[in-house]
């Protein structure tokens, strides 16, 4: 798939340079230069995806809220510019403000802004905005921007990032995901513009556009309130009070009827009663993570383990506490709450990861591999799991198989002690021959 892609953007450019890369835009009608068609688009966001959500601490397990909000999104979809796109929306467990829309239709909401709303309109004006940015191609107009402007350089490795998330430091430096990704921020143009679109869908599909103003009240109140639980949101979607008036203006001139319509809570607040009974255990993990900044590994732990008794059936909790043992150096502990994270969300990279560490320090080299190899299920190859996945086979002798993943380390460009290690055993095994201008101690 990357392979492909990479040609096909590749090919995109040097059309772009005898200027015929040109498509029709589907909301304005209007012909533009894109590097991306429609394929290309759907291929990068469904690419992007998967380590956005992981990123994101994974997907909310809560099946009825996922299919509410699906339910929520199809509708919204369906009336929209570009219907016959594959649209995917995912709830995760993030607790921070935020929504994400990747190229194609892959859209996410946080557990953090989805506990702020009271109302199915509030959402579908939330939702309705990301649409917005799908079917307007936003996302291509900022990738066409940045190639154009960064000419060749990474193609062959790009994919289109979503947002730099506010989460723990220690957390996201190690698993390394956004790294993948290339950072995309909208214009205030394109906000406008999905602003304008989020209304018209919500009011098309049957809502009260007075959501859509309703949520960006919510939003503006929480931000003065507490500015840095908004902080993500709030750059990577500015929220402005011109926009909040001239959505107000619009949802009074354009829809005086659907403002008529009444709210609709019911199926809502159903929907929505288990996460926000999570809320006191999110809000541990929030304390936990300022705690793991400040290198109070066993006191972010012992919040960790509070909200995860708290909220049984969420993964990312266990998972963290996991992390928080390892950094402590409590390797059984942690290896049993990365494998209660396993039993929660198998797929979810934060707890496998834990579970890799912990076994690595402990010795077991296979079981070490077993863990890492399935976080890299989940997000690709990250420079920790690589790294780790090399000392692992180095130690059970594989040096062949270890050679190949200290290789992947160099290729990335990456920089420290890790990639320092992994040229030193390279150049000791006679597999490159470039001699390093500083010899580093080995990481642990």
């Amino acid at each position: 798939m990357k392979n492909v892609l990479a040609r096909r953007i590749a090919a995109a450019l040097v059309a772009a340079a005898f200027g015929v890369a040109c498509v029709t835009n589907p909301v304005t009608g209007k012909s533009q230069l894109s590097l991306l068609g429609e394929e290309e688009e759907k291929a990068l966001g469904a690419q992007a995806y998967g380590p956005l959500i992981q990123e994101s601490y994974g997907p909310v397990n809560d099946p009825g809220l996922q299919k509410f909000l699906d339910g929520v999104g199809q509708g919204l979809a369906k009336v929209s510019h570009r219907p016959a796109l594959e649209y995917e929306f995912t709830v995760v467990n993030a607790n921070y403000d935020n929504a994400f829309a990747l190229p194609g239709g892959k859209i996410c909401i946080t557990r953090g802004l989805l506990s702020r709303m009271t109302t199915e309109d509030q959402l579908a004006g939330v939702v309705g905005h990301e649409v917005g940015h799908v079917t307007a191609r936003h996302g291509a107009q900022q990738y066409t921007k940045q190639m154009l402007i960064g000419g060749l350089l990474g193609i062959g490795g790009m994919i289109l990032e979503a947002e730099e998330v506010r989460g723990a430091p220690l957390i996201m430096a190690a698993a390394g995901i956004g790294g993948q990704l290339v950072l995309l921020r909208y214009s205030r143009d394109h906000e406008r513009q999905s602003d304008e679109l989020g209304m018209e869908y919500m009011a098309r599909a049957g809502y009260n556009p007075k959501g859509f103003v309703e949520s960006m009240e919510i939003l503006k109140a929480g931000h003065d309130k507490e500015p840095s639980k908004l902080e993500a949101m709030f750059q990577s979607h500015p929220l402005t009070s011109e926009r909040i008036e001239t959505a107000r203006r619009r949802s009074a001139e354009k829809y005086p009827e659907q403002l008529g319509r009444p709210a609709r809570a019911e199926a809502f607040n159903a929907s929505t009663r288990a996460l926000k009974a999570e809320a006191p255990a999110f809000k541990l993990m929030d304390e936990g993570e300022k705690l793991l900044a400040k290198k109070d590994a066993r006191g972010a732990a012992a919040r960790f383990d509070e909200a995860s008794r708290l909220a049984p059936r969420q993964a990312i909790l266990p998972a963290l506490k996991a992390i928080a043992l390892v950094e402590a150096n409590e390797l059984r502990s942690a290896r049993e709450s990365a494998r209660e994270a396993a039993r929660r969300d198998p797929a979810l990279f934060h707890g496998r990861l834990a579970g890799g560490l912990a076994a690595y320090r402990l010795s077991d080299w296979r079981d070490a591999i077993s863990e890492l190899e399935t976080a890299e299920k989940s997000v690709g190859a990250q420079l920790v799991t690589t790294y780790y996945l090399g000392r692992s086979l180095e130690a059970l002798g594989d040096r062949g198989q270890a050679a190949e993943k200290y290789k992947l380390i160099l290729q990335s460009g990456a920089t420290g002690e890790q990639a320092d290690y992994a040229k030193r055993r390279l150049l000791e095994w006679g597999v490159i021959s470039q001699t390093p201008q500083q010899q580093q101690p080995y990481p642990r």
